[in-house]
């Protein structure tokens, strides 16, 4: 068996998983995409597979090189093969280390849930570590299965890491019954507890909870755009217009007052995304937003060009303080006028008070629908408006290996 040729299997499955966690969260990749990459990574991960022990030992020695995607490889392959000893070696990494933790979770969300199920007491052990507990919840939270009591319990750690992955797994469950151990935390000192004993209890229907939501869309950090796509969502549109044009006096926040728009999902959003495409920055992205709404199309005589100068993005100047990548930069450019004149010809028949996407108003068929066929931004939308429909867990997984979603998509599921 050629070393070298396994070497490549380890190294191209962990560059295509890393390139499938950018690939699930992209606005030009939908479902189909996502299994194509599922089925090269499953095509790697069969090479090592089939190498037996040398599989193994190379994608053990790859975590030395600690690059995207080692603690992936080398976790699924220990899961599938029931090695313990590796197992516990990525846990302990993943104590130390938050990119650690993602791919060890990542990798227990990848594999069979009859795979997982067996190493649950274990990690549920009252004498393991709270870390333990946190992995178990997260996989548990994968799968959308219910981990029972330990998450009641774990509602009550003093550790905070687990703590907030309790209270975020309490409201991706849907487990309302809960949601009086989740009150608490919503004074927590940890803002990711606090967020997301927010976020669960506005889910459970907490009117307080809601207006909380908005120190966390205002703050503009790593939660804001979740706290605004599920106020926007629960928020009488008038209120939210009112969140919105208070973001809008933030240059700092209008990214996030675009994402906002999107998900109130109103004739009034509309309108204020045809404002907000007039700003080359957001031109690409209020487009979009425009686009789940009406159900419009931007291609064709809806399709532009970038203004002339507009830079996003590094450029070749190694002068140029501009590093980060452009975060529409697989997003069309709008025709501006030829945009807003079919706008005001689709709006006719959009009654205002009431949410639209794809041009209808929202329904759980219709939700179902964006599901099954739209792009990945598109899906988490529906997912989470699903969840808000029927008030009953888990929220749909759009991250899931593909396969498993058709399966559950052909299903009852959702």
């Amino acid at each position: 068996m050629i070393l070298s040729l396994i070497e490549q299997h380890a190294s191209d499955a962990a560059f295509l998983w890393f390139r499938r966690e950018g690939a699930v969260r992209a606005p030009h990749h939908a479902l189909p995409t996502i299994a194509d990459i599922d089925d090269r990574v499953e095509a790697h991960l069969d090479g090592l597979r089939v190498a037996g022990a040398t599989g193994t030992s190379v994608a053990q020695a790859a975590l030395a090189e600690d690059d995207a995607g080692v603690v992936f490889v080398a976790a699924v392959l220990a899961l599938e093969s029931g090695d313990l000893r590796s197992l516990a070696r990525l846990l302990d990494r993943a104590a130390a280390a938050p990119a650690s933790f993602r791919e060890l979770t990542a990798a227990l969300g990848w594999v069979p849930w009859e795979t997982v199920a067996p190493l649950l007491p274990g990690f549920f052990d009252p004498g393991c570590p709270p870390v333990l507990h946190r992995v178990g919840l997260a996989a548990c939270a994968a799968h959308g299965r219910d981990p029972g009591s330990i998450l009641e319990q774990s509602l009550y750690s003093t550790d905070v890491a687990l703590l907030a992955r309790a209270l975020r797994s309490a409201g991706e469950l849907y487990r309302s019954p809960l949601a009086r151990a989740v009150t608490p935390a919503l004074g927590a000192a940890d803002e990711a507890c606090r967020f997301w004993a927010t976020w669960t209890s506005a889910l459970f229907g907490d009117p307080r909870a809601v207006d909380a939501l908005w120190p966390f869309a205002a703050a503009g950090g790593p939660f804001a755009a979740r706290a605004l796509a599920l106020a926007m969502r629960l928020l009488d549109p008038r209120a939210a217009m009112g969140w919105l044009e208070a973001l809008q006096g933030r240059p700092e926040s209008l990214r996030i007052a675009c994402l906002g728009a999107t998900a109130l999902a109103e004739v009034s959003a509309v309108h204020w995304l045809l404002g907000a495409a007039r700003l080359p920055t957001l031109a690409r992205l209020a487009a979009e937003g425009i686009s789940a709404i009406t159900g419009l199309t931007i291609k064709g005589p809806l399709a532009g060009k970038a203004p002339d100068g507009f830079v996003a993005g590094p450029t070749d100047n190694s002068a140029d303080e501009v590093v980060a990548l452009d975060p529409d930069e697989h997003l069309p450019w709008p025709a501006l006028g030829a945009l807003e004149a079919r706008c005001r010809e689709v709006m006719v028949s959009m009654p205002r008070g009431i949410r639209h996407v794809g041009g209808k108003p929202i329904t759980p068929a219709q939700l179902q629908l964006v599901l099954r066929q739209s792009t990945q931004p598109r899906r988490a939308a529906a997912a989470l408006g699903l969840l808000l429909h029927s008030k009953a867990g888990p929220l749909f997984e759009v991250r899931a290996p593909a396969a498993r979603q058709r399966a559950a998509l052909r299903g009852a599921l959702i």
